[in-house]
């Protein structure tokens, strides 16, 4: 107990109120990354970092717009990196630039757009920005960027604009982040709870309530700890709840049964986190056995398993994890994506579609974004609703006008009913339904990414092509002549397994992908795919 009460004395020290005969979750529950090593240990012994943000006018002008004022000390707040420390000089300086951010309406468009979706607010929000982080010495370690896109959100009724807006540029922010964390971070990021002890005014025990909440401390400074010492600093605190995991009080059973609780919850958490999961299944049956119930249910055992899934879960993720590129090469815009309507729509000048009756219409053509992707934010909402939102909205509705010369009004269509695409130069593109291939580890909202697409073929075969997405969205896409829509192909999260999963005709390619030879999304990797596939499998 002298080493226990050693470590205990050099914690932070707090005070905290308690229902009474009852283990109480304190206030503020501790983050932590663990225990899942990263796949590059380049920053293990990084603890802290730095947030800058750098918003443009555009996002504040929108908060202008509804009559509501503007606070970054609340957008920071949502920019962290979750199970390590804030610093004004961390290990970690991380730079994200909002760019662009545009709120569209009605009143400045060619076309109406929807601002409610079954009585909740929808929002149409073009959105680009970027990413840095760099180490200690100030190099940049790790670049990411959201070229200029647009989607319509449907979010809560009763979610204001701006709680709104400060989510979506902080999920932005996340997603830019998630590679990051995911290769060069302890795995998975979690929030734990931390339990104390109080006795009832009546009871007459004589067990140390103080000294068995000090010991709890522990938990709070692992983010002051290199990762390397944790076992060592949890040794005597582990000793002390293992004499306590079947603690007898006969003058307070209520306390008796806390002490047992939290004893073998905080074996298990401290188990977890240094990666001794076989130690950390022992101590379940006890945690079920004693953890109080609220109507009927055992909140805190369900969490503990729920902890213990998401490690499970990135076990499986690590053994099909794939090469990150840190430094992703700035995109190269065009001038549409650069211009002034970037998220309202591309006027392509010169040019002609032909629709699926065969017939041409030549002159200068506008490609709107009035049916954008559509993400629904909102956190209650029945499966039907969902559904219904999910088939009535889409971007294969996305407008098309044709002006052609001669003509007062333009000739109206949608990608849909179109078949071919030319630009001025006289190259053709395909249409086409766009299937997506996976999804993020770190999205958990509900996404509808169903569009029509415009499509450069870059390489065909008879049984099949590989294309490159023109409008709306950049991407990889294969397709078989037999299949009725295109298969995008993930970056980086499910890629692997989206590539197993179309190529499963073919073990050669199955392979090769879980050697990691196609896990860039360049048109250099995919075309040696395409190639690999075809040399193999393509006869």
């Amino acid at each position: 107990m002298k080493k226990l009460l050693f470590v205990a004395g050099i914690l932070l020290a707090s005070s905290f109120s308690f229902a009474q005969n009852a283990p109480v979750a304190l206030p503020k529950q501790f983050v932590v990354r663990a225990p899942i090593a990263p796949i590059d240990g380049s920053f293990e012994d990084y603890k802290s970092y730095s947030v800058k943000l750098n918003i443009n006018q555009g996002f504040k002008d929108a908060f202008q717009f509804f009559k509501l004022p503007y606070n970054e000390e609340i957008l920071t707040q949502r920019c962290g990196l979750g199970g390590l420390k804030f610093q004004d000089s961390g290990d970690f300086k991380i730079v994200y630039t909002l760019e662009r951010f545009e709120l569209l309406n009605s009143g400045n468009l060619d076309y109406l757009i929807q601002t409610t979706y079954q009585n909740a607010p929808a929002y149409y929000i073009g959105l680009q920005s970027s990413l840095k982080i760099m180490d200690k010495a100030g190099k940049t370690i790790f670049t990411r960027y959201h070229i200029p896109s647009i989607k319509m959100y449907v979010t809560d009724r009763e979610n204001k604009f701006d709680s709104f807006a400060y989510d979506i540029v902080s999920r932005d922010y996340g997603n830019l982040l998630s590679e990051f964390s995911s290769y060069y971070l302890y795995t998975p990021n979690n929030d734990y709870k931390l339990f104390t002890l109080t006795k009832g005014r009546k009871s007459k025990s004589t067990f140390n309530v103080d000294e068995f909440n000090q010991s709890t401390q522990v938990f709070t400074v692992l983010l002051d700890v290199e990762r390397k010492n944790w076992a060592g600093m949890f040794g005597e605190a582990q000793k002390y709840w293992k004499s306590l995991a079947e603690y007898t009080d006969p003058e307070d059973e209520d306390l008796q049964k806390d002490v047992r609780f939290i004893s073998n919850y905080n074996l298990a958490i401290s188990s977890l986190l240094i990666n001794k999961m076989d130690e950390f299944e022992t101590y379940l049956p006890q945690i079920k056995k004693y953890d109080r119930t609220f109507l009927g249910m055992a909140q805190n055992y369900g969490n503990v398993q729920d902890a213990q899934k998401l490690v499970k879960y990135f076990i499986d993720a690590n053994k099909d994890a794939m090469k990150v590129e840190p430094i992703q090469a700035e995109p190269v815009l065009s001038a549409q994506q650069s211009g002034p309507n970037a998220f309202k729509y591309y006027e392509l000048e010169n040019s002609s579609v032909t629709d699926e009756d065969g017939n041409t219409y030549a002159g200068n053509v506008r490609l709107f974004f009035d049916f954008p992707e559509i993400e629904d934010l909102r956190s209650r909402q029945s499966s039907s609703g969902f559904s219904q939102l999910m088939n009535q909205i889409g971007s294969e509705k996305t407008s098309v006008w044709i002006y052609m010369e001669g003509e007062k009004k333009p000739k109206r269509t949608n990608l849909k009913k179109l078949s071919t695409f030319k630009d001025s130069s006289g190259k053709q593109y395909n249409i086409g339904r766009v299937a997506s291939g996976g999804l993020s580890l770190f999205v958990t909202n509900q996404t509808n990414n169903k569009h029509y697409a415009i499509f450069d073929e870059l390489k065909k075969s008879e049984k099949l092509s590989l294309n490159k997405e023109y409008f709306p969205l950049t991407s990889f896409a294969f397709k078989r002549p037999t299949e009725d829509s295109y298969t995008s192909l993930p970056s980086y999260a499910g890629r692997r397994k989206t590539l197993r999963t179309y190529f499963a005709d073919c073990p050669t390619i199955v392979e090769n992908v879980g050697k990691g030879l196609y896990d860039k999304n360049d048109a250099e990797t995919n075309t040696k795919l395409f190639n690999d596939y075809m040399a193999a499998c393509g006869k």
